[in-house]
């Protein structure tokens, strides 16, 4: 009995410094701004003065500066942000949105058969949890530090500390502000890698469970729009020619036409299909699907500019 007390208060002198550290770390990583803390800030602050709201995926985040949009506007999009945490987010702040006149949602070639909880991209969830009370049960998501890689985390920490490290990464109107034309990749090989992991199964019963989900979750949110006289864009963006050259056809088809379908069914649904635009050259891209400062301005001022006819038409 007295060895097994002495196990245990051993056990206890080892493991409570180890806490400490853990606790300590913790701390730092929420403390520590995001794009995710910089976006629920501008919806605390502002939502009642939001002319127009962006959600969407890294598309969006990237795509869509509200520095060139007329009006009070701001990018809630993220990297990953799949619709139904689009969806999440909106009804989270939708009672507070009275002065909104336009919502634009960005349409990915997987927007309608994937959710973040499906893929590698679930630590993403744990943002979620942290910065807007999104529900779950499971523990891990409740912590930053279960939900990042360690050794990159570490270093952005500490350079976040020295002042060399900017971990917001955005405009403080939420745009994306990191992928930059003088930073840009190589369009071929980014487009090989990217298309390799993105093709689904669109027929597999996930997809078509996600298909169902995400339509009614883009239906709620157009059928708020007819009730507040707010027009709701679906928005494809602009992806290289090497990527849509590797993309699965049968994939992309059937989401520009669900796209499509909503725009058709609701007066104050909008769909516009930038996928393959030919006013943007690869000078636009970042990468071989994102768009880097240059294309992203002339994709704002063009969205803009339909917005500004939409309401002319009104």
């Amino acid at each position: 009995m007295v060895s097994l007390k002495k196990f245990i208060l051993k056990l206890i002198v080892f493991v409570a410094p180890l806490l400490v550290l853990w606790g300590v770390y913790e701390y730092l990583l929420r403390a520590m701004p995001s794009a995710y803390t910089l976006k629920r800030n501008l919806l605390e602050k502002n939502s009642e003065d939001i002319h127009t709201l962006i959600l969407g995926n890294s598309y969006a985040h990237y795509g869509l500066n509200p520095k060139y949009f007329a009006g009070n506007s701001i990018n809630v999009a993220y990297s990953g942000q799949t619709i139904d945490y689009d969806y999440f987010i909106f009804k989270k702040y939708e009672k507070r949105f009275t002065n909104l006149k336009n919502i634009i949602i960005a349409i990915g070639d997987d927007s309608f058969f994937y959710s973040l909880d499906d893929g590698e991209g679930k630590w993403r969830k744990a943002e979620y949890v942290l910065n807007y009370n999104y529900p779950s049960s499971e523990l891990a998501y409740h912590f930053r530090s279960f939900n990042a890689n360690f050794n990159e985390s570490t270093a952005a920490l500490f350079n976040y500390v020295i002042g060399n490290y900017d971990p917001v990464r955005c405009s403080s109107t939420g745009w994306g502000n990191d992928y930059t034309s003088v930073k840009q990749q190589d369009l071929i090989k980014g487009a090989e890698y990217i298309t390799r992991h993105s093709h689904i199964d669109i027929n597999a019963k996930l997809s078509q469970n996600n298909f169902n989900e995400m339509t009614e979750k883009i239906k709620y949110i157009i059928r708020w729009g007819e009730k507040h006289n707010t027009a709701v864009l679906l928005i494809t963006t602009p992806v290289s020619k090497p990527y849509r050259d590797r993309m699965d056809k049968k994939q992309v088809t059937a989401t520009f036409r669900a796209a499509q379908n909503l725009a058709d069914n609701f007066s104050n649904a909008h769909y516009y299909n930038f996928f393959a635009d030919k006013r943007f050259t690869n000078n636009d891209f970042y990468d071989s699907n994102h768009l880097s400062e240059i294309g992203a301005e002339k994709l704002s001022l063009i969205v803009d500019n339909l917005i500004g006819k939409a309401d002319n038409d009104k």
